[in-house]
């Protein structure tokens, strides 16, 4: 009636790796749990092992908590309930300049949608907190320092249709008036 799977390994994507999972047939539909923890291990490989949408680099330690249950993975996304936290340091996000954004932000702001695709953000340190209910994850506690430049992310991504409702607003150094706020949706 169960089917537990455990991954431990001491070494796996240059860092400590350990995933546990649990799926039992439940009185209606089969229900998963589980948790991921990490260690400094290198993100970028990681994420393109999951998905080639995903480019964030860096050395990432932290943790995932989940629960679901479902019979479909349409039904076990719309279900999905836990918790997770990140931090990643020494890495860049591919595909979003945000340093770009800010210097054009007085210069040429209309320009800024297309010209921020090309580039990169360099992150410092950056740390994720979000909880997941019903299959929408919600950022609490996100922010990201990429040395001179400081953003914070809220919103939520609803995972079953991979809807972003997010809102990014970055400023440069503390006391420094130039600043922008952008949401995707």
């Amino acid at each position: 009636g169960s089917l537990e799977l455990s991954v431990s390994s001491p070494k796996a994507y240059d860092g400590a790796f350990r995933a546990t999972a649990n799926l039992e047939q439940g009185p209606a539909l089969p229900s998963l749990s589980g948790a991921i923890n990490f260690d400094r291990i290198n993100s970028e490989t990681l994420l393109s092992d999951i998905s080639s949408r995903f480019r964030v680099a860096g050395a990432a330690t932290g943790e995932m908590q989940f629960r679901s249950a479902g019979n479909n993975f349409a039904d076990i996304t719309s279900l999905l309930s836990g918790r997770v936290k990140v931090q990643i340091s020494e890495g860049s996000i591919a595909g979003l300049d945000i340093v770009q954004a800010l210097d054009l932000v007085q210069s040429r702001p209309l320009s800024i949608p297309d010209r921020i695709r090309y580039g990169s953000t360099p992150i410092v340190n950056a740390r994720i907190a979000a909880t997941i209910k019903d299959g929408q994850l919600t950022f609490q506690d996100t922010t990201i320092d990429s040395g001179t430049i400081q953003s914070a992310v809220t919103g939520d991504i609803f995972l079953p249709t991979r809807q972003l409702n997010l809102t990014i607003m970055s400023t440069r150094t503390p006391g420094e008036k130039t600043g922008i706020q952008a949401s995707l949706s």
